[in-house]
């Protein structure tokens, strides 16, 4: 029987790491599993974790630094958890359902996908939507994203001008929950201003370079740092 192993960064466990392969994208994670001679993987990279599952048929040892690396099948309960929400920044997110759907899809479409590694995902959906309907773990706001604008709109709403600092995946989440707010001018900026614009045109926004900040903070009403650079 082929195993599936685990190479895990996470806020949680391994932050600083994290934060060093957040930078990299789907295509850097799939070259190192082909560049290793692994054929089947899922590859899941979400705004807080990018974790590998992989047929380990050969048991070879993959070099990532400073991952968390598990077995089966700690590796399978691993997957159920993450699923479940239990390994949420908040506890119950749904956003993660969606996320582990898509990377599935994913492998699928880039043929990198096994019989074992389907019917195990295909699993942790399931067990993650049971999760959600047996228990209350899901009341609620379930995403730092949708506290965020709850706590935006309880308590500022009278704000017309809004930064967004920071071009990934939780400044998209930002801007899927605030695109309705109309009359409110939502500007994202970034370090990269090709970056910036390139999501500030899907969500109809502003754009700017991080060059003024003083400008962007003397001009918005609330700014919301969505990266993990340290010195933003």
């Amino acid at each position: 029987m082929s195993l599936i192993d685990l190479v895990s960064w996470n806020y949680k466990d391994t932050p600083e790491e994290f934060n060093k392969q957040v930078r990299n994208g789907y295509e850097y994670f799939e070259d190192l599993m082909i560049k290793n001679s692994i054929d089947n993987f899922v590859i899941l990279i979400t705004c807080n974790r990018i974790e590998i599952y992989f047929e380990n048929k050969l048991q070879k040892e993959i070099p990532a630094d400073g991952a968390i690396k598990l077995s089966y099948p700690e590796s399978v309960f691993h997957l159920f958890n993450v699923s479940s929400g239990l390994e949420s920044m908040v506890v119950g997110e749904n956003d993660i359902l969606r996320q582990i759907k898509d990377a599935a899809d994913l492998s699928r479409k880039r043929m990198h996908m096994s019989k074992i590694l389907d019917f195990t995902f295909q699993k942790a959906l399931s067990i993650g939507k049971l999760v959600r309907t047996q228990t209350n773990i899901a009341h609620g706001k379930t995403s730092m994203a949708a506290i965020a604008t709850d706590i935006i709109e309880n308590k500022y709403n009278s704000y017309h001008n809004l930064c967004i600092i920071g071009t990934g995946k939780m400044a998209e989440s930002l801007l899927n929950y605030l695109k309705g707010n109309n009359g409110i001018k939502i500007t994202v900026a970034g370090r990269n201003i090709e970056h910036a614009k390139d999501l500030a045109i899907r969500y109809g926004c502003y754009y700017s370079d991080l060059s003024d900040i003083n400008g962007i903070v003397n001009k918005n009403d609330i700014i919301i740092t969505a990266t993990s650079s340290k010195n933003t």
